[in-house]
């Protein structure tokens, strides 16, 4: 009820005309709760909507449900495509298969599907970093977000990675989409930032053109060039809304 009283306010007063729910996992409140709300929302909002859930909660019935109420886009956690790092390091235990069930529900309702994607956790290589754009490429997202982990105080992964020695014992602070304060001997913070850079690229453009990818993957002036050049002909060709 206090939801439905603040976005009238809010739309009454600043004329909102899109609504995003910033609860990270929307779906996960129980049917009959989540229809109430719905049914109060279209008749007493009825505004477009996009939400974020994690991809255990997408139900064919609940993807129906928001659609009919006005949601025009879901923000889903890929996150990884390795099953250690995805399932032992950020205790995400879900199957691939799961995820890309999910995407497809609710790509088949036409709902716009955005995807969140971590790189550069413990143990992240090449390899690993190349099944989670396998598994990007198998969901379809219409968008990706692609952030590199920071191992923040106070939790289970910091530890890891003091245990590891992979950080020191008071490691600086960083922008998590512009480098990797870990120190891994299999993968460089300087690749890890080169595929963070190309990561859509290489998840929306056919295999054909990786060994065009790799060579932008590192900066330099020509390459540079060649990877304004690979966003645009993806734009163009394979992909409208792309967001980088």
């Amino acid at each position: 009820e206090r939801s439905i009283e603040e976005l009238k306010h809010a739309r009454d007063k600043f004329n909102v005309n899109l609504v995003k729910f910033w609860d990270e996992t929307f779906l996960v409140m129980k049917s009959e709760r989540l229809y109430n709300f719905l049914d109060t929302y279209k008749r007493e909002i009825n505004l477009p909507f996009m939400i974020n859930t994690r991809a255990e909660t997408i139900k064919e019935d609940k993807i129906s449900a928001i659609k009919d109420a006005g949601c025009v886009a879901i923000s889903v956690g890929i996150e990884a495509g390795n099953d250690i790092i995805r399932k032992k390091i950020m205790n995400r235990n879900i199957e691939k298969e799961a995820i890309v069930k999910a995407f497809k529900i609710i790509n088949n309702h036409n709902i716009r599907t955005s995807a969140f994607n971590m790189l550069g956790m413990p143990f992240e290589s090449r390899s690993t970093v190349f099944e989670t754009i396998e598994l990007n490429r198998s969901c379809k997202p219409a968008t990706q977000t692609i952030n590199i982990f920071y191992p923040y105080e106070g939790t289970l992964l910091r530890k890891i990675c003091l245990d590891l020695g992979i950080i020191d014992n008071d490691p600086k602070m960083v922008d998590f989409q512009s480098e990797s304060i870990l120190e891994m001997p299999q993968i460089s913070k300087e690749e890890l930032i080169g595929l963070r850079r190309t990561f859509v690229l290489y998840c929306k453009l056919p295999k054909v053109l990786y060994p065009l990818i790799y060579i932008a993957e590192k900066p330099g002036i020509l390459r540079n060039h060649l990877h304004s050049f690979l966003i645009w002909f993806m734009q163009i060709f394979f992909d409208k809304q792309v967001s980088i």
